[in-house]
C-alpha cells in the first residue's frame, strides 16, 4: 500500500479564493506533488458532495493554513474549520493580507505561528513547516513569491472578488471616507493606494478613540509605510491603550527597530497593564536582539517574573540575545522567594549555553535546599546544565 501523503487544508472566504488557489497550485508544485492541498469547493471533484468532502479533508488534515484579513476573520464558516482544527490538534498557519497583523487576530489564532504575505520570511517559515510534517528538506520558496501572491491579491481586490467596500475599483477617495468611518478592510486597500495623506488618515484613525479594531488595522497599516513619524505616534498611543490594540502597536514598533521605541516599550512592558500588552512589547523587544542589551535584557529580565503568556514572550527574546543576556539572566538565580523564576532563567541559559554562567551555577548548586520543596527539582536541572556548559564538572547527586 502506497504511503499516505501529508494534507494541508486551506480555509477561506469566497472572496479569497483567487488567492487560496494561487497558494493551492504554488506549494503543489513546489513540493512536487509530495503534499495534498486541499481548497475547499475547488478540490473536490464534480458532483461530490461537498459538506462530506470538506469534513474528510479536515479529518485528513496534518496541517492547515488560513487567510486571514480584516473580512475573513468575521465570517462564521472561517472560524468553523478553524475550530475544528484547534479541536483536532491540528497546526495550524494564519496567513494575514489586507492589511491585517497577527498580533490583531482573535484568539486562538493569535496564538498560533503565522505571518503576513507581504514578508518572504513567513513563507520560508510556512515552507520548513510543511517540510516538518513531510520529513523532506524544506525547498527554497519561489524567489518572487511575495510579489506574485501580493499581486494575486491586490487583482482580486480590483476586481471585487476581496474587497467588501465595493464591485468594482473604488475611487481613493471613497475608500478615504470609509477606512475613516472604521470600515478595516477599507484601512488595509487605503494604505496601499499611494494618496499622499495616507499616513495622515491612518494618525487620525489610530489616534481616535472608539474602535479598537478599526485602530489596530490602521497601526499595523501604518507600520508597512516606513515613514519615521510611525514611532513617535505610536508609541504614544501604545501607552495610553490596552489589549490588542497596544499588542498591535508592539509589535508594528519591534518591526521599525527603531531605537525610539524602546522607552515606550519598556515602560508599558514594566507597567504589566495587562497581559496582551506587557507580552506583546516583551516580544516586540525581541526584535531589537542584538543591539540594545544593557537597556532591554533588564526589562526582560522583569518579564520572567509576569507568569504565562509574558515570561513566555520574555524568555524567547532572551535567547534571541544570546550570550549578552547572561548577565542579566544570572542576577535572577539567588532569589529564593521565586523558584519558577529561577527555573525560567535557567532555561533561558540552557538554550543560549553560555560557559560564562558556570560561577553563578556553581553558586546555586551550593545554596543546597533553600528553595524548599521545589530544591529537588531546581538542583536537578542546575545539575544538567552543567554538565551541558562543563562536561568536566564533578556532578553531585541529587535524592529524589
Amino acid at each position: 500500500m502506497p504511503a499516505r501523503k501529508p494534507s494541508i487544508f486551506i480555509a477561506h472566504v469566497s472572496e479569497e479564493s483567487q488567492l487560496a488557489l494561487y497558494l493551492q497550485d504554488t506549494i503543489s508544485r513546489q513540493f512536487l506533488g509530495i503534499v495534498n492541498v486541499f481548497v475547499d469547493k475547488t478540490s473536490i471533484s464534480g458532483g461530490g458532495d461537498w459538506l462530506q468532502a470538506l469534513h474528510h479533508a479536515l479529518d485528513e488534515a496534518d496541517m492547515q493554513i488560513i487567510l486571514c484579513s480584516p473580512l475573513s476573520i468575521v465570517r462564521p464558516w472561517v472560524n468553523f474549520e478553524a475550530g475544528a482544527a484547534w479541536l483536532k490538534g491540528i497546526p495550524i498557519f494564519p496567513l494575514c493580507h489586507a492589511g491585517l497583523d497577527p498580533v490583531g487576530l482573535p484568539i486562538p489564532l493569535s496564538l498560533q505561528q503565522g505571518g503576513v504575505i507581504s514578508e518572504r520570511a513567513t513563507f520560508e517559515s510556512l515552507y520548513r513547516r510543511i517540510a516538518e510534517m513531510a520529513g523532506l528538506n524544506a525547498p527554497e520558496p519561489n524567489p518572487r513569491i511575495v510579489e506574485e501572491a501580493m499581486a494575486v491579491r491586490v487583482r482580486a481586490s480590483t476586481t471585487g472578488a476581496i474587497s467588501p467596500v465595493a464591485s468594482a475599483p473604488p475611487a481613493v477617495d471613497a475608500l478615504k471616507r470609509q477606512a475613516l468611518a472604521g470600515n478595516v478592510q477599507a484601512i488595509g486597500e487605503f494604505a496601499y493606494s499611494g494618496a499622499p495623506d495616507v499616513f495622515e488618515t491612518l494618525r487620525r484613525i489610530v489616534e481616535n478613540p472608539g474602535d479598537d479594531q478599526a485602530r489596530s488595522a490602521a497601526a499595523s497599516a501604518m507600520g508597512n509605510l516606513a515613514d519615521p513619524r510611525t514611532v513617535e505616534v505610536l508609541s504614544a498611543v501604545l501607552r495610553g491603550s490596552s489589549h490588542a490594540l497596544a499588542s498591535t502597536c508592539a509589535a508594528v514598533l519591534g518591526r521599525t527597530r527603531d531605537p525610539a521605541a524602546i522607552p515606550a516599550l519598556v515602560e508599558v512592558l514594566k507597567v504589566n497593564a495587562d497581559w496582551p500588552a506587557a507580552s506583546g512589547c516583551a516580544r516586540a523587544l525581541g526584535e531589537f536582539a542584538p543591539a540594545h542589551p544593557e537597556t532591554i535584557c533588564p526589562a526582560l529580565v522583569e518579564g520572567l517574573r509576569m507568569g504565562a503568556f509574558v515570561e513566555d514572550a520574555a524568555r524567547q527574546s532572551l535567547v534571541r540575545y544570546k550570550q549578552a543576556a547572561t548577565p542579566f539572566v544570572v542576577s535572577l538565580l539567588t532569589d529564593r522567594e521565586d523558584s519558577h523564576t529561577v527555573q525560567q532563567a535557567l532555561e533561558v541559559l540552557r538554550v543560549t549555553a553560555d560557559p560564562a554562567a558556570i560561577p553563578a551555577l556553581h553558586a546555586l548548586r551550593e545554596l543546597g535546599d533553600s528553595f524548599g520543596t521545589d530544591s529537588v527539582e531546581l538542583l536537578r536541572s542546575v545539575e544538567h546544565l552543567l554538565r551541558q556548559l562543563d562536561p568536566q564538572a564533578s556532578a553531585v547527586p541529587v535524592e529524589n
